[in-house]
């Protein structure tokens, strides 16, 4: 199922419903937007003093796909602009469809902040704890919970909890 492949909804009302939903869930620090040079999305905040970021790279505009009709032809580069912002409407739909269901499952008491946020958490070193998992990083996320020793924040700012994330003071 493609999610939003005919959407109309604009980007920019897209980040909008993102910051506004963000807010709505007591989040600080909200940054988002995104760069076509450097190909990346990137949503960040605070939760519970947690910091948190959602970071990934939409298709090149460069792509065949934008500059192919689906019988091979080639697209004026008008049509090829369009069919590249219309993807870009849907990424941006799904992202906020994604945070969207985070917060329904915070909400609904489903999940613990932990685990459902946890793809998202800023590590010391910069990096989250998806990206540090996806590129197959486990020694590099062992050794920074370990050098983290007791030095546990956990959510809402509160030491000594028995679960929570690793972060230097």
């Amino acid at each position: 199922m493609d999610y939003g492949k005919n959407t109309t909804v604009s980007v920019a009302k897209s980040r909008a419903d993102i910051h506004k939903m963000l807010e709505d869930h007591q989040c600080d620090d909200i940054v988002h937007g995104g760069s076509n040079r450097l190909l990346q999305i990137v949503i960040q905040f605070t939760y519970e003093l947690v910091p948190c970021r959602i970071s990934l790279k939409p298709p090149s505009p460069q792509e065949e796909r934008f500059h192919l009709h689906g019988n091979g032809y080639r697209l004026s580069a008008t049509e090829a602009g369009k069919k590249y912002d219309k993807e870009l409407r849907r990424v941006w739909r799904c992202l906020f469809l994604i945070v969207k269901a985070r917060f329904v499952e915070l909400d609904a008491g489903l999940f613990s902040a932990q685990q459902t946020l946890a793809p998202w958490l800023v590590m010391p070193n910069g990096r989250t704890v998806g990206e540090l998992l996806e590129a197959g990083d486990q020694t590099l996320l062992d050794s920074l919970i370990k050098a983290s020793g007791d030095k546990l924040l956990s959510w809402g700012g509160k030491k000594g909890a028995d679960h929570g994330v690793y972060a230097d003071d």
